[in-house]
């Protein structure tokens, strides 16, 4: 009898494993994981040193060109990704930078975007991952303006639930008190979130089809609240269930686009932040193949990561996958997930006076052959940086530096003057030949302006296209006109040709004609 007991007992326990919910793992546990934390640090280093290289910046990635990159997609989560590995670098610069950029495009009505919540949430943790405070950036308050306050413009979900997703992560980061009255409370927004889940417990960035990416940053969103909250469990764990159906047998994970890179470090974030052990959890290794195995598998030997299997390293792969790592780094060491920065440290690293003088020679020698805006924000903040040190020619190195510094304003005032002449014309599709002096003069303007302010210029695709239109239209009449001269002379010549031939041929016969007359 007591056998049987004891047996009835392991089927009652194994059956309670099997169907449990995937939830936390004991962090109590003392797990032996596949990858060790040196391996993940190390692949991190090497996707670090790729872009590095890229922008050849030596031991520090934040300063001269890529400070460029603040403010976007491309550079901000390289902040956050090296804030969470705990590496060391010039935060200090990144931040000048992030502050550069906020204030110049709050000048704008549409501020960070008429349309993207994102733009604010991905800026707000970037800024406190270089010790900074989103809530006053130059009197600024980027938490209430792009998450409880989005409401009052634009409504938080605008641009699918990825607004959503990203503004309660955004006021987690720090637990931000929620202002009186405002638009948004975090509670109403965990509604929209669970609200939006389809029937298979996946989310969507259409409201309709399944996508891997929007899953993962839902449960990554939601898992603060699960422990408190069982209708958020519950929403969490439908979502945990899809995810392990929508692993792939190599570990990976896809999206619209096939099998990623992106996806997949999407999906090792929120796993992380449930406390899985993605190394160990039977429910997350498939074939003998974990969601780790898989993200490294999509590092290069240059140490970027590619967007699909074998491609080329990118950027936003690398980004991205980064952010992956410093997720699992931080579940190894049993530190706080990826977005809570409770534990807030900033490693700033030194920047010594030849690194500075050298960026700067660097900056100068590069405004001399190109003249652009792209200089403004590096060139900012190495000049607040020298001001602080002694050495030779000093005074003489920071004036050329102004120099710089007044040519980007005075491109940047021709660039928004320009702005506002295009718009003056608008819409461009309509425009005549009584306009093409115009049209031309202002495309002769833009194209004198570097790629990088091109892309500053308001419709300057829809410009080109005018220019073209009108061009094309102009050429059209002139080759229609010396076709018409063209087409009347030789009408002129062919008369004219006939009318001596007939001439030539009756005064041939007048002479015949006289010529048998004088015969007779």
């Amino acid at each position: 009898m007591k056998i049987l007991n004891r047996f009835l007992a392991l089927i009652i326990i194994s059956s309670a494993l099997i169907s449990s919910p995937l939830t936390l793992a004991s962090g109590g546990e003392d797990l032996s994981y596949k990858h060790t934390k040196e391996q993940i640090l190390k692949a991190a280093e090497k996707a670090v040193n790729y872009t590095k290289e890229k922008y050849s910046n030596g031991e520090i990635l934040f300063t001269g060109d890529f400070l460029q990159n603040a403010g976007s997609v491309v550079g901000d989560w390289y902040a956050i990704a090296l804030n969470r590995l705990g590496f060391c670098d010039d935060y200090s610069a990144y931040l000048n930078a992030l502050k550069d950029n906020v204030t110049e495009r709050y000048k704008d009505e549409g501020r960070l975007s008429s349309q993207k919540a994102t733009e604010w949430h991905r800026i707000s943790l970037a800024v406190i991952s270089c010790g900074g405070n989103p809530q006053d950036i130059s009197g600024i308050n980027l938490i209430n303006d792009g998450v409880f306050n989005r409401g009052l413009d634009v409504p938080l979900d605008k641009q699918g639930i990825n607004g959503c997703i990203w503004a309660l992560i955004t006021a987690d980061s720090l637990n931000f008190a929620e202002p009186n009255n405002c638009s948004d409370t975090r509670e109403n927004i965990i509604k929209k979130i669970i609200s939006s889940q389809l029937s298979d417990g996946s989310f969507s960035v259409d409201g309709e089809n399944p996508d891997t990416d929007i899953t993962a940053m839902a449960v990554t969103s939601l898992s603060p609240y699960c422990k408190d909250n069982k209708t958020v469990s519950k929403s969490v764990n439908n979502a945990l269930d899809y995810l392990q159906k929508a692993q792939n047998d190599n570990g990976g994970f896809s999206s619209t686009d096939g099998e990623n890179c992106e996806s997949t470090a999407q999906v090792l974030i929120a796993l992380c932040s449930m406390g899985v052990a993605v190394d160990t959890d039977s429910r997350f290794i498939k074939n003998g193949n974990t969601i780790i195995d898989r993200l490294l598998s999509y590092q290069n030997a240059d140490g970027g990561f590619c967007h699909i299997k074998d491609g080329e390293s990118e950027q936003i792969s690398t980004q991205q996958a980064l952010c992956g790592l410093a997720s699992y780094y931080r579940f190894l060491n049993k530190m706080k997930p990826l977005y809570d920065f409770s534990d807030l440290q900033v490693n700033q690293k030194s920047v010594d006076i030849k690194s500075l003088l050298s960026s700067a020679s660097d900056i100068i020698e590069k405004s001399e052959n190109t003249k652009s805006t792209a200089y403004l924000t590096a060139v900012n903040s190495l000049i607040s940086s020298l001001k602080n040190e002694s050495f030779e020619n000093k005074e003489e190195i920071i004036n050329t530096l102004s120099e710089v510094q007044s040519s980007c304003v005075n491109l940047q005032k021709q660039i928004d003057s320009l702005n506002k002449e295009i718009e003056s014309l608008m819409p461009l599709d309509n425009v005549t030949l009584s306009q093409k002096d115009k049209i031309d003069s202002l495309f002769e303007k833009a194209e004198s302006f570097s790629d990088y302010d091109k892309a500053k210029i308001s419709c300057f695709e829809q410009l080109k296209k005018a220019h073209v239109k009108l061009l094309t239209q102009e050429r059209t009449i002139i080759i229609t006109v010396v076709f018409s001269v063209v087409l009347v002379l030789l009408l002129i010549f062919i008369f004219t040709n006939i009318k001596r031939i007939k001439n030539k041929k009756k005064n041939k016969m007048q002479e015949l004609i006289k010529m048998y007359e004088d015969e007779d």
